[in-house]
């Protein structure tokens, strides 16, 4: 049920946090890219005042797609490209265990 999931969630992000994993949230638009397919949002983790600011800190990758109609599709990402499988790996075996289908959350 739904419920149970949440409570799944809550296991995964505890086990995840105990081993230093952390959430990052997008503080604000930084640079926003639209396409005819697409909207690319490049989003940092705290906000830009200045140029020191882009040093440190996660920046995020919201992209925005419609791959149906009436349908919206968003994937949020951090290095997108630099997955090579064992961290992937890792997660998504973490999933299979708790019943989430085998699919970790970035995709893999």
């Amino acid at each position: 049920m739904f419920t149970d999931r949440i409570v799944i969630v809550q296991i995964v992000y505890s086990i995840l946090h105990s081993i230093g994993v952390r959430a990052y949230y997008p503080a604000q638009a930084y640079e926003v890219t639209a396409t005819e397919v697409a909207l690319t949002v490049h989003a940092p983790a705290k906000s830009i005042r200045n140029r020191g600011d882009t040093l440190d800190g996660p920046l995020l990758t919201l992209r925005c797609s419609s791959p149906l109609p009436d349908v919206i599709r968003i994937s949020i990402g951090h290095f997108s490209g630099g997955a090579t499988g064992g961290e992937r790996a890792a997660v998504s075996t973490l999933c299979r265990k708790l019943g989430l289908g085998g699919r970790s959350p970035g995709g893999g």
